[in-house]
């Protein structure tokens, strides 16, 4: 008797798929102009693009575990786009450096990204627990250290941000763990002088 049950509901469900997609696929015709009514003779298709914005973006790391405190701090902050990035601020912090060979695709996508938009603010934001950082300082036997090095890069990286992007405000935020499910984001001044 279950089984003609689950039979049941799995053909009801499918019928139900189809005629959603009948009446999606019949909506799209109605609404959908004719193809020769958008492009010319030869072929060509010109579109209108929105016009550029000066938006803030918010550049973090890209851990899933931090996605929601970076949404909050982006929502508080009026960020307009978010950028998660391998490494976040780390990848400006080297980039005079030797950046490792993995990293450089994401360095050179994430300045691409910025230079297009020509942001009016950049935030950039880096925590406590992060484990580009905490893998570098096991590696290196210093995690004593390590919020210590992650301020003195998100500086560093400030810096670097704004010298490449002379008339985009540079904001840092640094997130300190308050215990193992809570992260406080605190402004840093760029100098030093929090």
């Amino acid at each position: 008797m279950r089984f003609k049950l689950v039979i049941a509901l799995v053909v009801i469900a499918s019928l139900i798929g189809a005629v959603a997609a009948l009446v999606t696929a019949q909506g799209l015709r109605e609404h959908t102009p004719d193809p020769t009514e958008l492009g010319e003779p030869d072929g060509t298709v010109i579109a209108d693009l929105p016009e550029v914005d000066r938006a803030d973006f918010i550049v973090h790391s890209t851990e899933d575990r931090f996605e929601d405190a970076y949404k909050k701090l982006g929502t508080y902050l009026k960020a307009t786009y978010p950028l998660s990035v391998p490494g976040g601020p780390l990848l400006f912090a080297l980039a005079d450096v030797d950046l490792p060979e993995e990293m450089q695709p994401a360095k050179r996508t994430t300045v691409e990204v910025l230079k297009r938009y020509s942001p009016r603010r950049i935030i950039l934001v880096s925590h406590q627990g992060d484990v580009w950082y905490d893998s570098i300082a096991a590696w290196n036997d210093n995690l004593a250290g390590v919020s210590e090095r992650q301020i003195a890069d998100l500086r560093k990286a400030g810096r670097v941000v704004k010298e490449w992007f002379p008339d985009s405000e540079v904001v840092l935020y640094y997130g300190r763990l308050e215990n193992a499910n809570k992260v406080r984001f605190s402004p840093l001044k760029a100098d030093g002088a929090d």
